[in-house]
């Protein structure tokens, strides 16, 4: 009987180890309640460093975790000239990750924001244990339209969490085309707008993920990336690149 139960108990340890490796798994559901963690969200802080040795932080923006060795974000928030910490959780309180390699779009324009995204590659796996996991991958033929989706970053200011829920706009509406034209950027089909349904409280980081269940998995999935000067005002959608369009980059540039 103690040997049955010692079975059980190893055999529910690794069970417990499995799930927490399975993306999209830490939240049973996408829909409905915002949720309280969302342990797939990462935070970069950028600094420069002068001739004097002065430490200034230049800013910080977010990404999502992929798997242990894998973190997507947008280009813009991994400029090469800065030094970059990065952390899964907020702030300086989660785990500290080391960068090995980092992978902007090689058709990224940093004047529009054309092909706004990177892949960041970890020396070392994230601990899954300690609270972090990884979120899914929209197939490529998934859309962000109809879905129910919520936008989580760490705020600018402080460490805090920020989740709003956010509906998909049609392209025809003219909140998108203005945040377009305040952007300066070309449409794109590998971009979709948004609004956020609680304006107060919707996050200003670049970087942070729309997130919505997919109907082919029932997982947690990532549809959106943030783009930069997303507004938290009825006059302007967000604009957000539509990681479905993506999936050959990204699935070539995972290591």
């Amino acid at each position: 009987c103690e040997t049955m139960i010692g079975k059980a108990f190893v055999i529910l340890i690794l069970t417990s180890q499995v799930l927490s490796n399975e993306c999209g798994s830490f939240i049973s559901s996408c829909t409905g309640d915002l949720p309280k963690q969302v342990p797939w969200l990462v935070s970069f802080w950028n600094y420069k460093i002068s001739t004097e040795s002065n430490v200034r932080i230049i800013e910080s923006c977010n990404g999502l975790i992929l798997d242990q060795y894998n973190i997507l974000t947008v280009a813009t928030c991994v400029d090469p000239n800065l030094t970059i910490q990065v952390y899964a959780g907020p702030g300086s309180r989660g785990q500290k990750l080391e960068i090995k390699n980092i992978h902007r779009h090689e058709k990224f324009q940093a004047i529009t924001y054309k092909n706004n995204i990177a892949l960041v590659t970890l020396k070392k796996p994230i601990d899954f244990t300690e609270g972090a996991s990884a979120v899914c991958l929209p197939e490529k033929t998934e859309t962000p339209q109809g879905k129910k989706l919520f936008l989580s970053g760490y705020a600018r200011r402080g460490d805090g969490l920020k989740v709003s829920k956010v509906k998909f706009i049609k392209d025809r509406a003219n909140l998108c085309k203005n945040a377009r034209r305040r952007l300066e950027r070309p449409n794109s089909d590998k971009e979709f707008c948004t609004m956020s349904e609680n304006i107060g409280e919707c996050t200003r980081e670049k970087g942070s993920g729309l997130i919505g269940k997919s109907k082919i998995t029932g997982k947690c999935t990532l549809y959106g990336l943030l783009a930069p000067m997303a507004y938290c005002d009825r006059k302007y959608g967000n604009v957000a690149a539509n990681i479905a369009q993506y999936r050959d980059w990204i699935d070539e540039n995972m290591e």
